[in-house]
C-alpha cells in the first residue's frame, strides 16, 4: 500500500531530477528559441492566413516568402516540444517538428486537454489572487501597526 501511495510522487521527483541533470541546455535552449521566435510567429503566422484567406495570386506571390518561412520554420516552435524532449529525450528541434507532427494526428484529444489545462491554471490563478488578498486583508484590519487612525 504504501508504494502505492508515494509511486507517483517518486516517479514524478525522478522524472524532474532527470530533466535538471540531463536536459537543462535543451530547456534554457527551447525557452530562448521560443521566447525570441513568438512575436515574429504570430505576426507571420497573420500574414499566411490572411494571404490564404485572400486567395489572390498576387498577394501570394508577394507574400510567398512570409508563408515559406512559417511553413518550413515558424509553425513548429510551441512548448510542446518539451512534452517530447520529456518522454523521448530528443533535442529541441527535433522534439518540434515531433510535438506539432503529433498534435496535428490526436488533434481532438489536444485541443480538449488544452481547454481543460486553460481552466485549471485560471482557476488556480483566481485561488491564489484571493488567498493573498484575503491574507492581505486579515493583516491590514487585525494587526494594530496597519489599523492604527492615528499613525501618518
Amino acid at each position: 500500500y504504501t508504494m502505492r501511495f508515494w509511486g507517483p510522487f517518486f516517479g514524478t521527483l525522478e522524472g524532474a531530477v532527470n530533466g535538471l541533470q540531463y536536459h537543462m541546455g535543451t530547456f534554457a535552449y527551447g525557452t530562448l528559441a521560443i521566447m525570441f521566435l513568438q512575436i515574429p510567429r504570430i505576426i507571420v503566422g497573420t500574414l499566411t492566413k490572411s494571404c490564404r484567406m485572400c486567395g489572390d495570386n498576387a498577394c501570394m506571390q508577394i507574400c510567398g516568402c512570409c508563408v515559406d518561412c512559417y511553413e518550413r520554420n515558424l509553425k513548429y516552435v510551441t512548448k510542446d516540444a518539451y512534452m517530447d524532449v520529456a518522454m523521448h529525450g530528443s533535442d529541441f528541434w527535433q522534439a518540434t517538428l515531433n510535438a506539432y507532427n503529433y498534435m496535428h494526428s490526436e488533434s481532438t484529444t489536444v485541443v480538449v486537454l488544452h481547454g481543460a489545462t486553460w481552466i485549471f491554471q485560471l482557476t488556480g490563478t483566481a485561488a491564489i489572487s484571493a488567498a493573498g488578498a484575503y491574507t492581505t486583508y486579515l493583516i491590514v484590519t487585525r494587526e494594530a501597526v496597519y489599523n492604527n487612525t492615528f499613525s501618518e
